[in-house]
């Protein structure tokens, strides 16, 4: 937990200015071990990331990503209907998978179609079902009746697993999986982008 000063200090550094894009917060201080190891493969991600062509959907769904991987490091809490930047931590899965997107398409030719959608309209209106999920793209998934009611970022399928990113009420935004066969994953989603 933090002090009352500490999260004073920690409001005064991310103060938001609506009419500012946002930008990438910087990553929380680690063990020096774990720190190190997590450096160089950001620092490589990051690399790889900025040598690709900034118009293309690779680019984007990575930057994506990325950006998502930053709501785990900061531990965001789970907020039914939030939206909130990194900055103030409290996010919904659709709301999570929005602003990594709103990262993604920055300085690019890009932008989203929409400015809010539940994770049913993304998944009936703002994205096209793929067989072969990319690295950033979007899953989707139903804890109910049938009916899409989450979705997260695609990391990656490893054996029958599949890895991904969402934000849930009980553990907040975090690095999840999935067996490949689990009845709740309902698909895969390219998220669609227009240009500018």
């Amino acid at each position: 937990m933090f002090s009352s000063c500490e999260i004073i200090d920690i409001l005064d550094d991310f103060i938001f200015i609506v009419e500012e894009e946002p930008k990438q917060p910087e990553k929380p201080k680690e063990p020096a071990d774990k720190e190190n190891k997590d450096e160089t493969q950001d620092k490589e991600s990051a690399e790889d990331i900025e040598n690709l062509d900034k118009n293309t959907l690779e680019y984007v769904r990575l930057k994506a990503l990325e950006y998502a991987k930053e709501y785990v490091k900061a531990n965001a809490e789970y907020g039914y209907g939030k939206q909130d930047f990194i900055r103030s931590i409290k996010v919904d899965c659709s709301g999570m998978v929005i602003n990594c997107y709103k990262i993604g398409v920055q300085n690019t030719k890009y932008k989203l179609p929409f400015t809010d959608a539940t994770a049913a309209t993304l998944y009936s209106q703002y994205t096209e079902r793929t067989y072969s999920p990319q690295p950033g793209d979007l899953i989707f998934f139903s804890y109910s009746n049938g009916k899409i009611d989450h979705v997260g970022i695609f990391e990656k399928i490893q054996g029958d697993t599949v890895y991904f990113i969402d934000a849930i009420e009980s553990e907040g935004v975090s690095h999840r999986s999935y067996a490949a066969s689990n009845k709740k994953i309902k698909g895969y989603g390219v998220m669609k982008l227009k240009q500018k």
